[in-house]
């Protein structure tokens, strides 16, 4: 499961929150990249179970990715 937002910040302010909660550091120093649509400007980020937020959130990132691209 993914939370979703037309601001990026939003989903980088949540990234933050669960690496300071889960004190990164060495190989891993961030929980998870934020994606970007390919069409529109909606971003999302997976969700990591430990740590809420009031963002929306999405079961899969079906019609994410452009298909047309080889």
């Amino acid at each position: 499961m993914y939370y979703t937002s037309e601001n990026i910040q939003h989903l980088e302010d949540y990234n933050q929150l669960v690496n300071i909660g889960e004190n990164y550091n060495g190989t891993t120093n961030n929980w998870a990249e934020v994606i970007k649509h390919f069409q529109f400007e909606l971003y999302a980020i997976i969700i990591n179970e430990k740590y809420t937020s009031s963002l929306e959130v999405i079961e899969n990132l079906e019609g994410w990715f452009n298909e047309n691209i080889i």
